[in-house]
């Protein structure tokens, strides 16, 4: 436990070295970057320590990091005493906020190391090769580190990832056998704060606006008093990022407790899944939990998500990355709030800021390469949005003036991080291809997708019917445009590889021979897939075009609604483009691009469904639907409404029902999860039907949209209950019921 401690306590630390920075630079956003802020200066702590060693001006030891840090603390000192009374304002009037994050922060990376500590062991699948890198950058007197495997060559990999963890090692004065399980706990805090952070700034403003009595309050987002729905529902998007499944946890369960006739299975297509007698309440086969990132057939695709990750417990770079992804879409959101036009001039006014962006964007390439160009379309794309709410009509001159922002922004990323590139990284990749496959089945991609699909898709068609407008045929063109692209991409780019040679080794002749029309034909019944993907583009994108649109009359009402729908959408347009074209390396198909472009999917999903409960929840509240009752049933405590009070009540009597009737000490939390979700259905569905009686002259248009977010809400909780049921069956199997000793020490376990 005081390994623990003292690690909470060294990220306090560097978090401290550059939070008046980040305050500094995040200023736009309701909490002033402050929930982003130690993954901020845990990245330019490591960035300065990481170049004066490239550069050799620093040593790779303790007293190098430390030295930084000092280095870090004099700047932040220098900004306190410049901007002493905006930053003391902000922490007077911000008390709550900071209070909640640090609480969130710590009890969620307290949880995150009692649990990992039943499984420590850096042993199997990828772990020691892992902990090799951490080791290597530890050890090496330079950077970049040699590599272990190959005496006299350096390491070919993104290993920023592994020297941050090494940095906050060092510092805690811990070997690197604890560092190794500290680090993913500090993975998992770090992504649940941070996406916390994302939500609470979407919602704050709207929640400020609701909550105006008149002229005189404050600005939208800058409440003294604690706002606690946004701080709700971030943390709703924390637990989406890191503790929510696919709905593969629901055929394990029916699975292990004989549901289903070998025919049933047999559909249901997912490799080695039939029905057995678990001899538990849970799914006792070894490691059952390992196919729910197999669900797609055989090794086309491997599709792991955050939970799966920390349990498994590699330390990968596509997990270290995640709090500096959650963090580069923070910026993305910034960039949104700006007030003024985003052009080359914002650059050369502020030309410590272009390092500070820069810096962030370019270490996404250094941490997981594989994240960088989906931020930096993001970062464009808020750009962009940007420009055009202050633009009268979209034109080439905006378009440049775009170009002119990012174009610096990218060139700085690049040149910051040129002694990655050019210092013995060389990357597998060799170009793009066009999937020769017969892509996804429709059933299989809602089980991956269907959580996130009841929260985003319901929310697109809620804001669309809020406009109040009839939908412009030339806009649903343009929201097409996306999906349709990619699908017009897959075939040129077929055509133009049998033509051209450009064909993967993997690739046999009589299938570089097979015409596009019998591709198209292979496909057969997962057209479905791509009809249902690509109509989900067309659904996100033409809200958020029409939500563009109705911004540029109403601009802070409408941006969270903005980004949100743009982060849906880009997630909704990286699963399709999966289907049609892939990244060639040296498996030669698809199952590297899926992985990764899934995984940056569940993050901006994460974050964007998170909302989208803000925004169902708020549908439900008092202040929304408080016209549809008689004054003699609308009692009321604060912001709650009877019928939020009466849901809440049945799911804590749900609750202690369920672990009343489960009598194994082991099993009650899974009672409590089951029976207050069960309890949390049925009083929803009942104060839904109960408002759903009104006549139309008591409730009007205004009960028809209660009744249409109420069906949101019963469907969105069933599907989200599904798919919280595969963490806990797979905790308690990884875990052997908790029964397992605990350690720290990957090593002495």
């Amino acid at each position: 436990m005081s390994e623990t401690l003292l690690w909470w306590l060294m990220v306090q630390v560097v978090g401290l070295s550059a939070l008046p920075l980040c305050l500094t630079l995040f200023r736009r956003l309701p909490d002033r970057g402050y929930t982003l802020s130690k993954a901020f200066a845990l990245l330019l702590v490591g960035y300065l320590f990481w170049i004066l060693n490239v550069m050799r001006l620093l040593p790779n030891s303790t007293g190098g990091i430390v030295f930084v840090l000092v280095l870090f603390f004099l700047a932040s000192a220098f900004v306190v005493w410049r901007r002493r009374e905006e930053l003391s304002a902000f922490f007077r009037e911000r008390w709550w906020l900071i209070y909640a994050t640090e609480g969130l922060f710590f009890l969620t990376f307290i949880l995150a190391a009692y649990l990992h500590s039943y499984v420590p062991e850096i042993g199997g699948t990828e772990k020691p090769m892992d902990f090799m890198f951490l080791n290597a950058v530890t050890r090496g007197a330079s950077f970049p580190p040699q590599d272990p495997w190959l005496a006299g060559e350096n390491v070919s990999y993104y290993y920023f990832g592994y020297l941050l963890v090494s940095i906050m090692t060092r510092l805690s004065g811990l070997e690197t056998s604890i560092g190794y399980n500290l680090g993913l706990a500090m993975v998992v805090a770090m992504a649940v704060t941070g996406a916390f952070g994302l939500v609470y700034n979407l919602a704050a403003p709207q929640e400020e606006r609701r909550a105006q009595a008149g002229p005189g309050t404050p600005a939208a987002g800058y409440s003294r008093r604690p706002l606690w729905r946004p701080m709700a529902f971030g943390c709703a998007a924390g637990l989406l990022v890191v503790a929510m499944g696919n709905l593969a946890g629901l055929l394990e369960l029916l699975a292990a407790h004989g549901f289903g006739s070998d025919g049933f299975w047999s559909w249901i297509g997912i490799k080695e899944l039939t029905g057995y007698d678990s001899a538990r309440w849970y799914p006792d086969q070894h490691w059952f939990w390992w196919r729910s990132t197999r669900i797609l057939d055989g090794s086309v695709g491997i599709h792991e998500f955050p939970f799966f990750s920390f349990l498994l417990g590699d330390l990968h770079p596509h997990v270290m990355s995640i709090p500096f992804v959650l963090l580069a879409a923070g910026a993305g959101l910034a960039l949104l709030r700006s007030e003024e036009p985003l052009d080359l001039v914002v650059w050369l006014e502020r030309p410590l800021w272009l390092l500070a962006f820069g810096l962030m964007l370019g270490a996404l390439a250094f941490l997981n390469t594989w994240d960088m160009p989906t931020m930096a379309f993001i970062i464009t794309l808020a750009a962009l949005l940007r420009n055009r709410l202050l633009a009268e009509r979209w034109s080439r001159g905006l378009a440049l003036d775009t170009a002119g922002f990012v174009a610096p922004l990218f060139l700085v990323g690049f040149l910051a991080y040129t002694p990655f590139f050019f210092g013995g990284f060389d990357s597998q990749a060799s170009g793009f291809t066009a999937e020769a496959g017969n892509g996804s089945g429709l059933f299989h991609t809602f089980l991956l997708w269907g959580p996130f699909a009841a929260l985003v898709l319901p929310y697109a068609a809620w804001r669309l019917s809020q406009s109040g407008q009839p939908v412009a045929r030339r806009a649903v063109l343009w929201a097409l445009a996306p999906a349709a692209a990619v699908v017009a991409l897959w075939a040129v780019w077929d055509l133009l590889a049998k033509a051209l040679g450009w064909l993967p080794p993997a690739i046999q002749p009589n299938e570089a021979n097979t015409a596009l029309w019998t591709r198209i034909g292979e496909r057969g019944w997962n057209w479905l897939t791509v009809l249902a993907l690509g109509g989900s583009v067309g659904l996100l994108s033409l809200a958020l075009v029409r939500e563009v649109e109705a911004a540029k009359r109403s601009q802070e009402e409408r941006l969270g609604h903005v980004f949100a729908l743009a982060l849906a959408a880009t997630a909704a347009l990286l699963i399709l483009g999966a289907e049609f074209i892939f990244i060639q390396d040296t498996f030669d198909s698809r199952m590297n691009t899926i992985f990764k472009l899934y995984y940056q999917s569940w993050l901006l999903l994460s974050v964007a469904g998170g909302f989208a409960l803000y925004e169902l929840a708020s549908g439900l509240r008092l202040a929304a639907i408080g016209r549809l009752r008689a004054p003699e049933f609308a009692p009321s405590l604060g912001n709650w409404s009877l019928g939020e009070l009466a849901v809440v009540a049945v799911t804590v009597v749900g609750a202690i029902v369920g672990i009343v009737l489960t009598p194994d000490a082991l099993t009650r939390v899974f009672g409590a999860i089951v029976g207050g979700g069960i309890f949390f259905v049925v009083g929803g569905a009942a104060v839904v039907l109960w408002r759903s009686g009104e006549t139309a002259a008591e409730a009007g248009a205004a009960g028809a949209g209660l009744t249409w977010r109420g069906v949101w809400a019963g469907g969105a909780a069933v599907v989200l209950l599904a798919a919280f049921l595969y963490p806990v069956l797979a905790t308690w199997n990884r875990t052997n019921a908790f029964d397992l000793p605990r350690a720290l020490d990957g090593l002495e376990y």
